[in-house]
């Protein structure tokens, strides 16, 4: 019997270790991304300068995040790509790039563009990293880890603001990100089950295309969302450009949103995930998001404060869910998690730069340049509201064909939850109680399975055999063939061992 559990729940300590190395991640790019950096700078470094520089770490981290992707799709078992040390190296050189200006004064913009876009890169490389070390965790600790680092991340940076701001950029470049990277490689090696790569780490994307859409199809509806609640960063990040103080101030306003979502969210999480919410992410964060661009157009001075916690709560919630969100969908159709994550990830960003591009553009949030926010506000309410009607009865993700709807007598109209129900009824009436019965039944149900077809993949992913699957439910070995065809179609697998690694993802 083949043994589809053998993914074992990692320990409260390896869980930890994640969330203290995730954790000092994001705190050091709390400080460095999105110009944080911009603030060690000397008085002589001029707007002009800080726009260039801010811009450019801007579009490069997106781009960073699709570059990872791309090497997932094209040398997912290479290793080099997603090395830690690279991307330390080039942290390393845009932390010398920029100790050089400042040492000299030369506040040229075209350095200013050199330095951002290797910050940027170089901090997507990392976050794609840590997201394989994420994803080899089990879903419900994945979120754990997540979770807790956000809130340690709020933390430590709470405890860098007692610094000079200069000094605290200098600590971050030079002790905490070769720190992060050290630790980056041991949790990698951590991450490897028995000696080998994790089974996500040793797909071919080439090869499994229609799990990649299948994916696509159950991420859509999140990454309209979450790329809303960027767009709305971005506009307010690009009204601080103009000092240094503001762009603090913002900062300080995004790390107290983050350390209030991340408390939420570790108290909800068991909610969420028992009862299958995650999935449905654009129902948990639609109020909050259309809630804040209701409130763009009528921004106030008094009000900007208030405004830009519950904004950035939203989006560190949201953020917070992507990384959980993409390793379930990695799982669940055991592809590369960078692939997942980086071209999720990838679109989010470039929302949130594009929304900064426009807000400089427009004047910011200005009362004389409040009309294009209104238009903006109308839009995307417009567009998640349309988001959020398609969601409500969501797609199938199996791919059903005519004639297999004809010989199992279904009509094109049944739904993926009475074929669970119909699922979970066989798997008692057998009365198995296998601990991945109830993965069995959760594959049937999203799959569009039939009863009969329910039965027969469980038996398979249990390793049985043609013959045996006859013998116990008393049919020909060629009805049980031409089933088993019908469910490797719907699964969009091509043989039993692949069967068995895709049911062996999915966790209730």
């Amino acid at each position: 019997m083949a043994n589809t559990t053998n993914i074992k729940e990692p320990s409260r300590a390896r869980v930890l270790y994640v969330a203290l190395l995730y954790g000092g991640f994001l705190a050091c790019t709390s400080v460095l991304l999105w110009g944080g950096y911009l603030v060690s700078l000397p008085s002589t470094f001029d707007v002009e300068y800080r726009v260039a520089s801010y811009f450019a770490c801007g579009f490069s981290f997106p781009v960073g995040f699709f570059a990872s992707a791309a090497a997932s799709y094209i040398a997912p078992t290479k290793t080099a790509w997603r090395s830690p040390l690279a991307a330390f190296a080039l942290s390393t050189t845009a932390a010398f790039l920029l100790l050089a200006q400042i040492k000299t004064g030369i506040c040229d913009p075209t350095i200013g563009v050199a330095t951002g876009g290797i910050i940027g890169f170089a901090s997507a490389l990392f976050f794609c990293g840590l997201q394989e070390i994420v994803a080899s965790l089990k879903i419900f600790s994945s979120g754990v880890a997540v979770f807790g680092a956000a809130a340690i991340s709020a933390v430590l940076y709470l405890l860098f603001k007692v610094l000079p701001d200069n000094i605290t950029v200098w600590l971050v470049m030079f002790v905490c990100m070769p720190m992060v990277a050290a630790g980056q490689v041991i949790a990698q090696r951590l991450a490897k089950q028995n000696g080998k790569p994790h089974p996500m780490f040793q797909t071919i994307p080439k090869n499994n295309q229609g799990k990649i859409v299948n994916a696509a199809r159950d991420l859509w509806r999140s990454l309209l969302c979450i790329s809303s609640s960027a767009l709305l960063i971005g506009i307010i990040r690009a009204d601080a450009l103009d000092t240094a103080t503001a762009l603090s101030d913002t900062n300080d306003s995004g790390m107290l949103g983050l350390l209030f979502a991340s408390v939420a969210l570790l108290a909800l999480w068991k909610t969420i995930y028992e009862q299958g919410l995650l999935s449905k992410l654009q129902l948990i964060v639609f109020p909050l998001i259309a809630t804040s661009f209701l409130l763009l157009p009528f921004l106030s001075k008094t009000s900007q404060d208030i405004f830009v916690s519950l904004a950035f709560t939203v989006f560190s919630i949201t953020s917070s869910l992507m990384v959980v969100s993409c390793t379930r969908a990695a799982r669940v159709y055991a592809i590369h998690p960078v692939l997942t994550y980086g071209t999720f990830a990838g679109v989010v960003y470039s929302f949130l730069v594009m929304g900064a591009l426009a807000s400089f553009a427009f004047g910011g949030m200005r009362q004389d340049g409040s009309f294009w926010l209104f238009a903006v506000a109308l839009v995307a309410i417009y567009v998640l509201s349309m988001a959020l009607m398609l969601g409500k009865k969501p797609a199938r993700l199996g791919i059903r064909s005519k004639a297999a709807e004809e010989r199992t007598g279904m009509g094109k109209n049944t739904e993926a939850e009475e074929d669970n129900v119909d699922a979970k009824a066989a798997g008692k009436k057998r009365g198995l109680n296998h601990p991945s019965a109830k993965r069995c039944a959760e594959a049937a149900g999203r799959f569009g399975l039939t009863a009969r077809e329910s039965e027969i993949m469980e038996l398979l992913a249990y390793g049985r055999d043609v013959p045996f699957i006859a013998e116990e439910l008393t049919l020909s070995k060629n009805t049980v063939r031409t089933h088993v065809k019908n469910i490797f179609f719907k699964m969009n697998v091509h043989s039993k061992q692949e069967l068995i690694d895709l049911v062996s993802f999915f966790e209730l």
